[in-house]
C-alpha cells in the first residue's frame, strides 16, 4: 500500500511539473501585455466615414500563440521563411545571412463593420535599426499570410484590410557580422620581435640561395660558352686542315717518273728525223 502510495505521489508530481511546463511558454499576463500596449485605434471605410475597431486576445489565446511560437523556432519553417521574405521588401538580406524572428503580439483586430478598412494603431513598439524592420501577418482560412502595404512608422501600426481576426507583428533582424580584426604587433614585445628576426632570417636565407642557384646557372652558362667556343675552334681547324689537303696537289709539282720520259724522247727524235728527211729531200730537187 505504501509503494502504491508513492507511486501516486510521483505521478501527480510529474504531472504538476509538465503541466507548469507547457504553461511556462506563454502566461495570460503576456496576452494582456499585448492588450495593454495597443492605444486607440483609429478607421475609415472606404468612404471616409469613420469606424470602431475593437482589439482583444487572439482567438485561440494561448493555443495558437504557442504555435507561432513554436513554428517560427521549428528548423525550414513555413512561416518563418514567409516572414523573411516580406522582410527583404524593407531591408538588404544577402544569401546566408542569419535572420532573428521575434513575435511582437499577437491580437484579434476587428472592425464595427465589414468591407475596406484602413485602421491606424498605437503601439508601443521601439524604432527600428538599418538592419531590422516589422513584419504584420494574418491568420486567413489557408493560414498565416503577410498584410501587403503594412507600415509601422512612429509608433503607429497601418494597413488596409478587408478580412479580420488574428493579426501577428514580428520584427525581424539581420545579425551584423563583426569583422575580424587583424592583430597588430606590440613594440619592444620579445616574442613578436623574435618572430620577426626569424621571418627576416628566414627570407635572407632564401634570398641567398636563390643568389647562389643564379652563381650556379651563370657559371653552367659561361662553361657552355667555352665548350661552345672551343667546339667552334675545332671545326675552323679541322676546315683548315680540309682546305690544305685540298690544294696541296696543285700547288706542289711532282717529279715524272723515269719511266714516263722515254716514250717522250723517241716522238722527238722521230719528228726530228722525219724534218732532216724532208729538207734532204727538197734540197736534191733545187738542184
Amino acid at each position: 500500500m505504501k509503494k502504491f502510495s508513492k507511486i501516486v505521489a510521483l505521478s501527480m508530481a510529474l504531472a504538476m511539473t509538465l503541466g507548469m511546463t507547457v504553461c511556462a511558454e506563454v502566461s495570460p499576463g503576456t496576452i494582456n501585455t499585448w492588450v495593454d500596449k495597443a492605444g486607440t485605434p483609429t478607421a475609415t471605410n472606404s468612404q471616409g466615414e469613420p469606424v470602431e475597431v475593437s482589439i482583444r486576445e487572439p482567438e485561440g489565446g494561448e493555443t495558437v500563440v504557442n504555435a507561432v511560437s513554436n513554428e517560427i523556432e521549428a528548423e525550414n519553417s513555413t512561416l518563418k521563411t514567409q516572414i523573411v521574405e516580406a522582410a527583404a521588401d524593407a531591408i538588404t538580406i544577402e544569401a546566408g545571412a542569419q535572420v532573428d524572428v521575434d513575435l511582437v503580439f499577437i491580437l484579434d483586430i476587428t472592425p464595427s463593420q465589414s468591407g475596406t478598412i484602413s485602421i491606424e494603431i498605437p503601439y508601443q513598439v521601439e524604432d527600428t535599426k538599418e538592419n531590422e524592420t516589422y513584419v504584420l501577418m494574418h491568420q486567413g482560412t489557408s493560414g498565416w499570410e503577410p498584410v501587403e502595404g503594412a507600415k509601422v512608422e512612429n509608433g503607429v501600426i497601418k494597413f488596409t484590410r478587408s478580412d479580420y481576426s488574428n493579426y501577428a507583428l514580428f520584427l525581424v533582424t539581420v545579425a551584423e557580422v563583426a569583422p575580424t580584426p587583424t592583430p597588430t604587433p606590440i613594440v619592444g614585445d620579445p616574442v613578436t620581435n623574435e618572430q620577426q628576426s626569424s621571418q627576416t632570417g628566414s627570407q635572407s636565407s632564401q634570398s641567398s640561395s636563390q643568389s647562389s642557384q643564379s652563381s650556379s646557372q651563370s657559371s653552367q652558362s659561361s662553361s657552355q660558352s667555352s665548350q661552345t667556343a672551343s667546339q667552334t675552334t675545332q671545326t675552323a681547324s679541322q676546315t683548315t686542315q680540309t682546305t690544305n689537303e685540298t690544294v696541296a696537289p696543285t700547288s706542289t709539282p711532282v717529279s715524272p717518273k723515269t719511266g714516263e720520259t722515254v716514250p717522250t724522247a723517241v716522238f722527238a727524235t722521230m719528228i726530228l728525223l722525219a724534218g732532216a728527211a724532208v729538207c734532204a729531200k727538197r734540197a736534191q730537187l733545187n738542184h
